[in-house]
């Protein structure tokens, strides 16, 4: 399981995220399925591995995440960054 510093750094520096990342993320989402923090960071961390999860798991998790806009604000900034 997670430890709770490795979360924080998770959520301080997303962009250390890689694929150790993702299966811990994984693991944490399936234990706590309403954790949205955790979900929308398992998102990212799908997203920015380019893992061919990511659009099945976006389709599982938007309608568990309250807040979906957080999840678009957040894919949106990286699309866009991209074709800049």
């Amino acid at each position: 399981m997670i430890h709770k510093t490795s979360l924080k750094t998770i959520i301080e520096h997303p962009e250390t995220m890689n694929e150790d990342t993702v299966a811990m993320l994984r693991k944490l989402t399936e234990r706590y399925p309403y954790f949205h923090a955790a979900r929308i960071l398992y998102l990212r961390a799908l997203y920015q591995t380019q893992s061919v999860q990511f659009d099945a798991e976006l389709r599982h998790s938007a309608p568990l995440v309250p807040n979906r806009n957080a999840i678009f604000r957040d894919m949106y900034t990286k699309l866009a960054a991209g074709k800049k």
